[in-house]
């Protein structure tokens, strides 16, 4: 089986072990089984879950135009990060 090396934090790191302990089995089983049900869970979904197909043109609008108002309120709940550069 192919491997690759991954760095986690060391809060990460230690969640992950308790969590493996708890139940009954390896960290490197636990992050596979976890990274393999976010890949199923991803495959799984609708290939026009992101379409806009079904949008009038009127909602198109709003979605287009609203972005950028959007991202500013959740930019500004955000007080500890930088903001975005563009």
């Amino acid at each position: 089986m192919p491997n690759t090396s991954v760095h986690f934090p060391q809060s990460v790191l230690a969640g992950l072990n308790r969590l493996a302990k708890e139940r009954g089995m390896s960290r490197n089983r636990l992050i596979v089984d976890s990274c393999r049900r976010v890949v199923e869970e991803r495959e799984s979904w609708p290939a026009d879950l992101f379409s806009n197909d079904h949008l009038s043109e009127a909602d198109l609008h709003l979605l287009r135009n609203g972005e950028d108002g959007f991202l500013d309120v959740i930019e500004g709940a955000r007080s500890s990060r930088v903001r975005r550069p563009f």
